[in-house]
């Protein structure tokens, strides 16, 4: 099989992948109405770790689970629990498509912690990309026309501990299993959110929210099974804006599950952050 079949295998995968993710955060933003985006996030988050261990267990690859190198696995987990706990937040408090505009910050996010960290260069065609990123997002937040939220900064914040997990992901020795890096991040995650929750006050949910969280944590499960796939398969600049196809699944669930109006500026800022993005990865 060449290249080019290969790279559109995982496109496809992808594809699917970021579909689910879209998906399970539907549930998230319509869960985090009733019971609250920390215990939300405890209830997926466990939902979708059970998934990932039994699987792991079923097909004998239960030594795989448990990371060669915990250090740099926690690590990673802390940084990407942080980033699922602020997106998750953006969700409850943001139409679904405005909040992935912002996090599709996460590739400039890379470009400049990169080059922050260890040294990576990058083209002038990839700084005139980060320019224009930003000017995209300026073009959203509208500052001086409407307030700033703290949706909007958890959006972007959301996307900056991506940036610098990812970045980090890059110094992982190559006999690292995949699966270790989502069971480190899930545990974290949970931990994090559970105690979250607690803090908050926990409300005790209905038999149908316990539904919604268990096929959320499924989603989940099979998603980040299906993004490895995808990644191992494909080249990271084919396969990584991909994501951007969120954007339509949170204009689409956005107008059809909670009424939210499509804006105009939101869908040429989003169009600016799409065009900078490519320039980043390319």
């Amino acid at each position: 099989m060449n290249t080019q079949t290969h790279n559109l295998r995982a496109a496809l995968i992808a594809f699917i992948a970021f579909t689910a993710f879209s998906g399970a955060d539907t549930i998230v933003k319509t869960l985090s109405a009733r019971i609250g985006v920390y215990e939300t996030t405890f209830l997926l988050s466990v939902f979708a770790l059970s998934f990932i261990v039994v699987h792991g267990c079923l097909s004998g690859q239960a030594k795989r689970l448990l990371p060669v190198y915990p250090k740099l696995a926690f690590g990673r987990a802390l940084l990407l629990s942080m980033n699922t706990l602020l997106i998750y937040y953006a969700f409850s408090a943001l139409p679904l498509a405005e909040a992935y505009v912002l996090g599709f910050l996460s590739p400039i996010f890379v470009a400049i912690v990169a080059f922050i960290m260890v040294g990576e260069r990058l083209s002038l065609r990839g700084w005139f990309g980060v320019l224009l990123g930003f000017a995209g997002v300026i073009w959203i937040l509208q500052p001086g026309a409407a307030p700033l939220s703290a949706g909007h900064l958890a959006a972007l914040g959301s996307a900056l501990f991506f940036a610098i997990a990812q970045v980090l992901l890059r110094r992982a020795k190559s006999d690292e299993s995949d699966k270790a890096l989502v069971v480190a991040l899930l545990i974290v995650q949970s931990c994090f959110a559970g105690l979250l929750a607690l803090y908050n006050g926990l409300i005790t949910p209905q038999w149908q929210d316990l539904g919604l969280a268990l096929l959320g944590g499924g989603l989940i499960a099979f998603a980040q099974t299906m993004i490895v796939k995808a990644f191992r398969l494909g080249s990271a600049a084919i396969v990584a804006p991909v994501q951007y196809s969120q954007i339509i699944w949170g204009l689409f669930y956005g107008a059809l599950l909670f009424n939210a109006p499509v804006e105009i500026h939101m869908l040429a800022g989003a169009v600016v952050i799409l065009i900078s993005g490519w320039l980043v990865l390319n």
